[in-house]
């Protein structure tokens, strides 16, 4: 089985799945772009009196933690919202003495806020090119908060020559990214790391298209696994 990766992988991954039945290639299609942001303005930010930070992207919690890694954040004092998957896993390596709250995806993240309206200080952490998802339901929901845009996505898309089984798909930035100069066989599986990026998948192929149990790159590198093995299976009766 030949699968291709949409984005770079963790060493560990690629040689926890190295065998002679399945090959893995990454490929980035996109670029994040820190933009300038003073580490005196998040400071006043994060030690504001209940002050929320709000994360959808894990490039943002990767940004911001780095910026904060040599400053003292009382314990408890910065409640943390995140999508669920790699981004809730950095926000609680990178933030491990504050409380952090997760959701499946934006919507329900968005919702969650919401619902539980705890008085305080909003801060969306996100790139320039975030859906509308989580701030117009904020907005509707009459929930203030500031956007702070940390980074730019630029499109790196590159065209694939090499027939593969299977897709990886980490955002839908870099679906659009990667179907700017490519089309895909029927028969390759599509695998998206979330619901948001199915979706935009979904807008340029009428592939099989299968979603990871967890937003993780192990998750997902298993789900498109265990989907190609099956369909074989299935063939094969």
């Amino acid at each position: 089985m030949k699968i291709l990766s949409t984005k770079q992988l963790a060493p560990y991954l690629t040689q926890k799945y190295a065998n002679p039945y399945t090959s893995l290639q990454a490929v980035d299609f996109i670029e994040i772009q820190p933009l300038r942001i003073t580490k005196s303005s998040l400071v006043e930010i994060v030690l504001v009196k209940d002050s929320h930070l709000i994360f959808t992207s894990s490039n943002a919690v990767s940004i911001i933690s780095k910026l904060l890694e040599d400053i003292y954040i009382p314990e408890k004092s910065v409640q943390i919202w995140c999508t669920e998957g790699r981004t809730a896993l950095l926000a609680r390596e990178n933030f491990p003495n504050q409380l952090v709250y997760t959701e499946r995806n934006s919507e329900g993240l968005a919702t969650y806020i919401s619902t539980r309206h705890i008085p305080g200080n909003y801060f969306y952490f996100c790139g320039e090119k975030r859906l509308d998802t989580l701030p117009g339901l904020l907005t509707r929901h009459h929930i203030p908060f500031k956007e702070i845009m940390c980074y730019n996505t630029r499109y790196t898309p590159v065209k694939i020559e090499e027939p593969f089984d299977a897709v990886l798909f980490f955002s839908p930035s870099g679906v659009e990214s990667f179907f700017s100069m490519n089309t895909l066989n029927s028969h390759v599986i599509c695998c998206a790391i979330g619901e948001t990026t199915a979706r935009s998948v979904s807008k340029h192929c009428n592939n099989k298209l299968v979603i990871a149990d967890e937003s993780t790159p192990e998750f997902l590198i298993t789900k498109v696994i265990e989907t190609y093995k099956q369909d074989n299976n299935d063939t094969t009766k």
